[in-house]
Formats: C-alpha cells, structure tokens, sequence
C-alpha cells in the first residue's frame, strides 16, 4: 500500500491563511469523491486553499509564496495609487475653481 504523500522534510505546503495545509478527502456529496488534496488547517472559517494531491508538483509552493508576495506588492501600489489619485482629483477641483475665477475676472 503507497504511503500517504507529504512534501518534502525541509519545506511545507501553505495555504492562503499561512498555515501549514493538511491532507483532506474530497467529501462523498462531491463530484471528485474520496479524490485526496492539501487543504486549510481550519476546517470551518478558513480559507479555500485546495491542492490536489494527484497534480501537486514541490515548486508549487514556491511559485505560490512568490505570487502571495507580488500580490501583497501591487495591494501596496493600488493603495498608494488610490492615494494619490484622491491628491490629483482634489487638484484638479481646486485649478477648475481658480479657472473660473479667472474667467469671471476677466468678464
């Protein structure tokens, strides 16, 4: 009988929550019944990190850290972004407001 497959010693599967998955079974209401796969620690309230055991390649999880990165990343820039654009729309009411003064000057 094959043993229950794990990932290597040195390192471990994550899910989105940052815990370490654990090997689940697909549920028998479901359509890949009994089908094996690295899931969430947390079983109710977490997240819906879903592995399949049969398609898991080891640099899966590398790949996925560096996403979590890049994507931690751009929320930081869209973050900014919307910060600034908040200071370039104030600017732009505030040049549209002295156009019209100006306007109303020069009338």
């Amino acid at each position: 009988m094959a043993s229950s497959p794990s990932p290597p010693k040195n390192s471990s599967l994550f899910c989105k929550c940052k815990k370490t998955a654990v090997l689940r079974e697909e549920a028998p209401q479901r359509v890949n019944y009994r089908r094996r796969y690295w899931g969430c620690a947390t079983i109710e309230g977490g997240c819906d990190f879903k592995v399949w055991v049969d398609m898991y390649n080891y640099k899966t999880q590398s790949v996925i850290e560096e996403l979590w990165d890049e994507k931690e990343g751009l929320k930081k820039q869209v973050e900014d972004l919307s910060k600034s654009y908040v200071v370039v729309e104030k600017q732009k009411t505030s040049l549209v407001e002295y156009v019209r003064y100006l306007k109303n000057r020069m009338n």
